[in-house]
C-alpha cells in the first residue's frame, strides 16, 4: 500500500515531466529504488534484480518493467493502479558485480 494518495504521485510525475521537458529529455529510465518509490509508491523488495520505471513525455503514466514474478508486489504496493506493466523475458540475466541475477 502506498504511503500517499494517488494524486500526490500524479503531481510528482507531472513535476518530473516538467523538469524533463525543460532539460530536453523525452524519456527517463528510473532504476534507483528510492526514485521508483517516489514516482509510483512501489517499495520493491527485489531491488537487486533488473527493474525500472520509464517516464515518457508522451505517455500519461510511467511504465514499470520488471520480472513477471514481481508483478504482484508491484501492483499491490504502487499507488497508480492503472500503471502499465511490462515483463522482462524469462532467461534474462544481468551479469557482473554483486547484482548478478538470472531469472
Amino acid at each position: 500500500m502506498a504511503l500517499f494518495e494517488t494524486s500526490e504521485y500524479l503531481v510528482r510525475i507531472k513535476k518530473t515531466k516538467d523538469k524533463m521537458d525543460e532539460a530536453g529529455i523525452d524519456v527517463l529510465v528510473v532504476a534507483d529504488p528510492a526514485n521508483m518509490n517516489y514516482l509510483t509508491g512501489y517499495d520493491g523488495w527485489s531491488f537487486y534484480v533488473p527493474q525500472v520505471v520509464v517516464v515518457s513525455l508522451e505517455s500519461k503514466e510511467p511504465v514499470w518493467i520488471g520480472r513477471e514474478m514481481d508483478t504482484y508486489f508491484f501492483s499491490e504496493y504502487e499507488a497508480l493502479t492503472t500503471l502499465p506493466i511490462l515483463h522482462l523475458p524469462r532467461g534474462t540475466c544481468c551479469s557482473g558485480g554483486l547484482g548478478h541475477a538470472c531469472f
